[in-house]
């Protein structure tokens, strides 16, 4: 027991400098975020500044559902149902009805279910649950882009990515390394999301303000960027099988 001590000890203190080490960069990162967070933040200013400019183009439609809630909004005002002045009201309540759906239905989706596709289809079968989900709702959008297909399509969308998706994200890194648990997933929870929020702000302004997508459009260009993402599920769903195998291996030889 009292030569076992020391290698406890160096244990402690190895895994001590570790964390250290990446407390530091976990610091330098956030730098980073925060500079990039700066970015987006202005970033969104200027596309509100250009909305404001934008003579015949809608100003209050930077993402596709909202264009639509906007459209629903002005059809109940041509219609004689609601005044003008209860335009914003409108579109808040559509929004509203959005958020609701998918908190509840995250919920349900975390409580009932996640643990049961981890179950049958495993972590890598999960992987592909929300492109697919993705693909059939811009598909539907494709063929009948009216509001209710569309809000539907976010619902089900947003409150996947929430539950199944986020669970399946964290679960990706059990087989990993120390070193891609506390680097690789810090610089792609820290970076790289706030890199696709950028990015996708800059699509969104180019879409509306530039091009002048119509809703067919934006989901089309959507299915395009769902299919690139199958194929990089089946690449990760690779790399997690090799992971899980030299685990497994590993074990078996110890």
């Amino acid at each position: 027991m009292r030569q076992q001590q020391p290698a406890v000890v160096l244990a402690r203190a190895v895994d001590e400098a570790e964390r250290r080490v990446a407390i530091q960069r976990a610091d330098q990162r956030a730098g980073v975020v925060r500079q990039v967070a700066v970015v987006v933040r202005q970033e969104r200013e200027e596309l509100a500044a250009c909305a404001a400019k934008a003579g015949g183009r809608r100003r209050d439609a930077p993402v596709v559902v909202t264009l639509l809630q906007v459209v629903e909004a002005d059809a109940r005002i041509a219609s004689g149902v609601a005044a003008a002045a209860d335009r914003r009201a409108i579109i808040a309540s559509l929004s509203g009805t959005v958020l609701t759906a998918v908190n509840i239905l995250a919920f349900l989706l975390q409580t009932f279910v996640v643990s049961r596709v981890f179950k049958y289809v495993g972590v890598r079968g999960a992987l592909f649950v929300l492109p697919l989900i993705a693909l059939g709702g811009y598909t539907a959008v494709l063929a009948l882009p009216v509001l209710v297909v569309l809000q539907w399509t976010k619902i089900f969308e947003n409150s996947t990515d929430y539950s199944i998706q986020n669970t399946t994200r964290q679960a990706l890194f059990l087989p990993t390394s120390r070193e891609a648990k506390y680097n690789a997933k810090q610089a792609i929870d820290a970076f790289f999301v706030r890199t696709g929020d950028l990015i996708q702000a800059v699509v969104v302004f180019v879409g509306t303000q530039i091009l002048a997508l119509s809703i067919r459009s934006f989901a089309l260009v959507n299915v395009v960027l769902i299919a690139v993402w199958l194929v990089l599920c089946f690449g990760i769903a690779r790399e997690h099988r090799k992971l899980v195998g030299s685990e497994t291996s590993e074990r078996h030889a110890a």
